[in-house]
């Protein structure tokens, strides 16, 4: 019975290790696309303030 806890704890552990990097990863690429299209937008109400001009 121990010894089932024992591995179900270091199996959650070794899950988490290789998760976290992951989710880090997809997680600061997901952040990278949010800024692209932050400056997309931003550029594109320049855009349109100049032909307003």
């Amino acid at each position: 019975m121990l010894r089932m806890a024992v591995f179900v704890i270091i199996a959650v552990i070794i899950v988490f290790l290789i998760i976290l990097p992951l989710l880090n990863k997809f997680f600061s690429v997901v952040e990278n696309i949010a800024h692209v299209a932050e400056k997309q937008n931003l550029k594109e109400e320049k855009d349109e303030e100049k032909d307003e001009l």
